[in-house]
């Protein structure tokens, strides 16, 4: 058996951002995310910071449409089902998040064990990317894939 210490969590305020969006708490993050007190609060907030502005680019055009139409927030903005935005906004947050911590982490250990987990945590970082990329997208309306004929 064995015992891995997890460090304290410090107190982790909300992320400043564009008030049409929903707020990013770390704490909260931390929790969807499973992750323990082995990421830190500054690598945490610097990946969660990272996502939020990689998020908000993706959506500034639709984000500025939704503002010209009346919609101060995401919240306001009309849905078929209540709370799903926020919801796609923050799984892509995370999400893209989760796909960044991941890829710092692996990079740390250069051992012949390390690059193994290495490789077998590339589809996972992968299957992040893809989640945050599919909530852009279901936010935007948008097919989650596209197909060109060549």
């Amino acid at each position: 058996m064995s015992f891995i210490a997890a460090a304290p969590v410090a107190t982790e305020p909300e992320l400043p951002h564009h008030p049409f969006w929903p707020a990013i708490a770390p704490a909260q993050a931390r929790e969807v995310m499973q992750l323990d007190g082995s990421i830190t609060t500054p690598r945490l907030i610097f990946a969660l910071t990272e996502a939020v502005t990689a998020v908000n680019r993706d959506l500034a055009r639709w984000r500025k449409e939704q503002e010209a139409a009346g919609y101060a927030s995401l919240d306001a903005v009309p849905d078929e089902e209540t709370g799903r935005l926020p919801f796609l906004y923050r799984r892509a947050v995370y999400e893209t998040a989760a796909a960044d911590l991941m890829e710092r982490f692996i990079r740390f250990d250069s051992t012949g064990d390390g690059q193994k987990r290495a490789a077998e945590q590339e589809p996972a970082i992968d299957d992040h990317r893809r989640n945050a990329f599919w909530a852009v997208r279901d936010i935007l309306g948008k097919p989650r894939s596209t197909v060109e004929l060549i």
